[in-house]
């Protein structure tokens, strides 16, 4: 049982190595690496989730659109899950929410069990926008008024 545990764990090791985990740590976080043991509960969110994420897919990405854009997406947690990081569940994708009578979709909507939290996820392939920003928080505000249980 040990063994296969190691196994795993090497596995794993292997699988961030392969995806170049390290390469996209900032800085800072490069600098301050420490080793987490099973007695350490210290954990942080910026050790859940994976800053930046990057994607890699044979799809033609030339004109990418939002559209194709969520399609990769989809098709990196349905086949690449813990590339997201630590904790997450899919709750939905172009999940449907009602705001002032009007019908939106959050393009992404995770539950993070790790931190017990909801995560909305709007893909952009453009600059951002102070309208982003907007959209997003009215997004967040219907989760946590309308899906999130106290």
């Amino acid at each position: 049982m040990k063994g296969e545990k190691y196994y795993n764990e090497i596995a794993e090791l292997i699988q961030e190595i392969k995806s170049k985990a390290f390469e996209r740590l900032s800085y800072a976080d490069k600098n301050n690496i420490k080793l987490i043991t099973d007695n350490d509960n210290s954990i942080t969110l910026s050790d859940m989730i994976k800053d930046p994420i990057i994607i890699k897919t044979d799809k033609d990405i030339t004109n990418l659109t939002e559209q194709k854009l969520h399609e990769i997406l989809i098709e990196l947690v349905e086949n690449h899950y813990m590339e997201l990081g630590v904790g997450f569940a899919l709750i939905g994708h172009e999940y449907k929410c009602k705001i002032d009578n009007k019908t939106y979709k959050i393009d992404l909507l995770f539950f993070n069990y790790k931190i017990n939290a909801f995560v909305v996820v709007e893909v952009k392939i453009k600059e951002y926008n102070p309208k982003d920003r907007g959209q997003i928080e009215s997004y967040m505000d219907y989760v946590d008024k309308n899906i999130k249980e106290n």
